[in-house]
């Protein structure tokens, strides 16, 4: 499995967040009446309003400053996601619990992904019954117990497969409680394609609207710094002209 992807991917991946963070702003802008002249029929959203406009310049050139270091900070998860499915050592003498035979590993994956020490999940089968057992890295086995948000019983649990369809049931036999989750992986699929087409219409129609170039991006952060001192340079002067005025003597 190959967490770390092409650097374009984590740029791509950047980009539809700051262009969907502008478009969010514009509509709630346009909405609550913020642009201080008409809007006008316009093919995209990035003229609407002299305010609008200068309140988009701060939201790309703050999204370019923290372009890179976001990027890299995905990179290194990733990468650190990557080395630990790789160097994960698989776990030795794994029985059956129904009948004792010698387990066979099918497959692996990470788990807890969010977390500062992922681990590595692998799924053992028996070859003589076919029961399933998870294993982590670790040596401790995977247990999956859903509690009843009614009673805190354990529930029992039962999967059903009908083509691409899961379907897991969920019951408490204290108090009769029952949960039911359909897991359509068809449908899914076609979510997950869909939601790629529509990234990349983002990209394709409104990358060079809201995403600044290095040129632009190092303009901005340079002009922001210039303002910056500026303003500490007035911010001192004010500073001085005060105490001066503090210390002129009275008449």
């Amino acid at each position: 499995m190959d967490f770390v992807k092409d650097r374009q991917h984590y740029i791509d991946r950047y980009d539809v967040l700051t262009i969907e963070e502008c478009l969010q702003w514009i509509e709630i802008a346009k909405k609550s009446g913020r642009n201080v002249r008409e809007i006008q029929k316009i093919e995209k959203p990035g003229n609407v309003g002299a305010l609008i406009d200068l309140s988009l310049y701060f939201k790309k050139g703050e999204s370019y400053r923290n372009k890179e270091t976001t990027i890299e900070k995905w990179i290194n998860k990733d990468k650190l996601h990557q080395e630990t499915y790789d160097n994960a050592k698989e776990p030795s003498n794994i029985f059956c619990d129904h009948c004792n035979y010698a387990m066979e590993m099918k497959d692996k994956s990470l788990h807890w992904s969010w977390e500062d020490n992922p681990k590595i999940l692998f799924l053992f089968e028996c070859p003589n019954c076919n029961k399933r057992k998870g294993v982590f890295d670790s040596g401790e086995v995977f247990k999956h117990e859903s509690i009843c948000p009614k009673c805190e019983s354990i529930l029992k649990s039962k999967h059903t497969k009908k083509g691409e369809v899961l379907t897991i049931i969920e019951n408490c036999k204290k108090c009769g409680y029952e949960y039911k989750d359909v897991i359509d992986f068809e449908a899914d699929e076609k979510r997950s394609k869909a939601e790629e087409v529509r990234r990349q219409y983002l990209l394709d129609n409104f990358r060079q609207d809201y995403c600044l170039t290095k040129e632009e991006g190092d303009h901005y952060i340079e002009h922001q710094a210039g303002m910056d001192r500026l303003s500490k340079m007035m911010e001192d002067k004010r500073q001085r002209m005060k105490i001066q005025n503090i210390k002129k003597p009275e008449h």
